[in-house]
């Protein structure tokens, strides 16, 4: 504001206005990011929450308050993975983690990260991980 009125010709005014409004640009460009990705944690600290549950894209981006679609890219290129792949990913690693537990069954397991269908849940499982939940139980037993 001072430097407008110091400035001597219309040139000087030009060059800081438009300084200035580089400068909220980079300004409103970062800020944007940040949310962009406070976005995608907070989605992801709900999945962490309720990966139990039937947890839809739709849901997620109406926390954010962002149009599903939307979400669904940002979080790919935030994270490397679609929606349902990080899901998915996030509750069979949590198996993995349950199924080394021998007091555990597989159905149980299958249950306790949200799949209710046994066979869906080894069917998923031997999909992602290679191995059937029981086979992967006996590598560790």
């Amino acid at each position: 504001s001072r430097k407008i009125l110091q400035a001597g010709s219309v040139e000087q005014i030009v060059s800081l206005l438009h300084k200035a409004l580089t400068e909220i640009k980079v300004y409103h460009e970062k800020n944007s990011q940040n949310k962009k990705q406070r976005a995608v944690e907070i989605v992801k600290s709900y999945i962490a929450k309720h990966y139990k549950e039937d947890v839809s894209l739709k849901e997620a981006a109406d926390i954010v308050y962002f149009n599903p679609k939307y979400l669904g890219e940002l979080f790919k290129k935030e994270t490397g993975m679609y929606f349902n792949e990080y899901l998915v990913e996030y509750r069979l690693d949590l198996a993995k983690e349950m199924l080394l537990d021998v007091r555990q069954r597989v159905g149980e397991v299958g249950e306790q990260v949200g799949y209710q269908d046994a066979k869906y849940f080894s069917k998923l499982f031997k999909k992602y991980v290679g191995v059937t939940p029981k086979q992967y139980k006996k590598m560790f037993s």
